[in-house]
């Protein structure tokens, strides 16, 4: 096992020490945990992936280009609603 130093402020170390008091842990424990969940939250998936990866993408109907002209396609709705 390896050793780490780290230089923390104050109110880093009051941190760590409220946490340590808090749930009992050491604040070896402590900084292992904040880093294990800093490590799996590095990895999550965007946004774009997970609405992917649960077929969310072309779900829908409608235009293709709708997010980027939005507002055309709505103007076009709005139009032929009062054209009726």
């Amino acid at each position: 096992m390896k050793i780490l130093s780290v230089r923390l402020s104050d109110q880093e170390q009051a941190e760590i020490e409220r946490l340590g008091a808090a749930t009992g842990k050491t604040p070896s424990g402590i900084v292992k945990e904040a880093l294990g969940l800093f490590a799996r939250s590095a990895g999550a998936k965007t946004p774009a992936e997970l609405a992917q990866k649960h077929g969310l993408v072309g779900c829908f109907d409608g235009p293709k280009d709708l997010s980027r002209n939005a507002r055309r396609h709505l103007k076009q709705r709005i139009r032929a609603r009062h054209a009726r």
